[in-house]
């Protein structure tokens, strides 16, 4: 394991980075500040195999977590790689964060919409011509034929950043994979295609009247690369976001960057007894797209991530005006309905890593990044908390009210892994019992 140690003030809300490494090596050093979570440590030293490889049931927990006075909590736990000689995870270990990515890529777009490029509520097919003439799948015949409809409603950037435009991921819908099938596509779009080629099928329903998680964020970044003014999406937010806030290992090209593919994390999997073993398509090779993913795509690591969640809790105007911020946290969707019945439809575990553990029955809502909770969760997050999570087990939340915002950074597919979500669930109690502003 290893630990930046933070010094804390007599507010204990204050705090000062300095960085200690290899806690073993420092057991000598006294550390100004609380000893939190020693439950939750151990129990994470042992799932990671700290305490024994034989005993490792997940994969590495880089935990994160802080609030607008700076960083309270940065430790890092587990090994690169599941060979019993890897080194340990450290902080220049890097992540294939997946749909995390979809933060970053709506901050882009909301940059945009603050120049007046773009309105939330104008038809989006303005500049997204692949859509100009979507169909709505209404079902399909007896002979298996679909049956598809004009659609009558626009399609507008705000529901393209709700996931409420009609467009869908085909890995999450039955009814898409029947309609490639049936007009002699394979069932899942195969790597290496553009997002065109991906994802541009009828609509599951039409823009704004249904809920169904989607590529419709990757769409938001085609937006950003058409009107932003900088081509790629990586060239856009290099300059727009990353430089700003100075985030150095980010990146959706790690071909490109020796930096950050030499720090990969394995990525791990399991067999059908539940043992870890490697992932073998996946591993340390980057998944590579053939354009810049603005729902999935980047890599980074934990520390510059937690930059950006940083700065929309500090709501400081380094990427985005105050009042688009607090845009961010109010509620998007009229009427959440169609959102509680699709979460209702989404099987655990799936659903339970999803919501950070948290109950279906929830009130729920979207903000623009990430889910909103519409209720006070007992002894952890406040109404209006922000999260989202990554295909590899990553989660994040902003949690204003309570002035905390956390990450919890691992590698492990398929997502849902409830061993993991389990350990983060105790890793967010422990947060909030040691750190929330009572």
């Amino acid at each position: 394991m290893s630990r930046r140690c933070l010094s804390v003030t007599k507010d204990r809300f204050s705090y000062l980075p300095t960085i200690i490494s290899d806690l073993e090596e420092s057991a000598s050093t006294t550390i100004d500040i609380p000893l939190i979570m020693e439950s939750l440590r151990a129990e994470i030293a042992t799932a990671t195999g700290e305490q024994g490889r034989e005993k490792q049931n997940i994969g590495v927990a880089v935990l994160m977590a802080g609030n607008k006075s700076g960083a309270f909590l940065e430790e890092t736990h587990g090994f690169k790689h599941l060979a019993q000689d890897s080194v340990p995870v450290d902080f220049n270990s890097t992540f294939w964060v997946a749909s995390c990515t979809k933060l970053m890529t709506t901050v882009a777009t909301l940059q945009i919409v603050e120049r007046g490029l773009v309105d939330l509520d104008e038809d989006i097919t303005r500049v997204l011509h692949e859509w100009k003439d979507a169909t709505v799948l209404t079902g399909f015949d007896d002979n298996g034929k679909p049956i598809t409809k004009p659609t009558k409603n626009k399609m507008t950037l705000r529901q393209l950043l709700t996931h409420s435009s009609g467009i869908s991921y085909d890995f999450m819908s039955p009814v898409i994979q029947k309609y490639r099938e049936a007009v002699g596509l394979p069932a899942l779009a195969p790597a290496g295609q553009t997002l065109a080629e991906t994802s541009v099928v009828p609509l599951l329903y039409e823009p704004g009247e249904g809920w169904a998680y989607s590529y419709s964020i990757d769409w938001a970044g085609v937006v950003v690369e058409r009107l932003g003014g900088y081509g790629r999406l990586e060239d856009y937010m290099s300059k727009n976001i990353w430089e700003p806030l100075g985030m150095t290992a980010t990146s959706f090209r790690p071909k490109d960057r020796e930096d950050i593919r030499s720090n990969l994390v394995e990525m791990l999997t399991r067999d059908e007894t539940g043992q870890l073993k490697v992932e073998p398509n996946l591993s340390t090779k980057p998944r590579t797209y053939e354009y810049d993913a603005g729902g999935s795509g980047l890599y980074t690591k934990p520390s510059d991530y937690t930059k950006l969640l940083a700065s929309l809790l500090r709501n400081n105007g380094l990427v985005l005006r105050k009042e688009t911020v607090d845009m961010m946290f109010t509620p998007q969707l009229p009427d959440p309905k169609y959102l509680r019945a699709a979460l209702k439809d989404i099987p655990y575990p799936f659903v339970y890593t999803m919501l950070h553990a948290h109950p279906q029955d929830l009130q729920w809502n979207c903000g623009f990044g990430g889910i909103l909770n519409m209720e006070d969760i007992p002894g952890k997050r406040k109404k209006g908390t922000l999260c989202w999570t990554g295909l590899p087990n990553l989660l994040w939340w902003i949690d204003p009210t309570s002035n905390i915002y956390g990450m919890y950074a691992t590698q492990i597919v398929p997502f849902g892994d409830v061993p993991t979500t389990d350990v983060f669930s105790h890793f967010e109690e422990a947060i909030y019992k040691e750190f929330a502003q009572k």
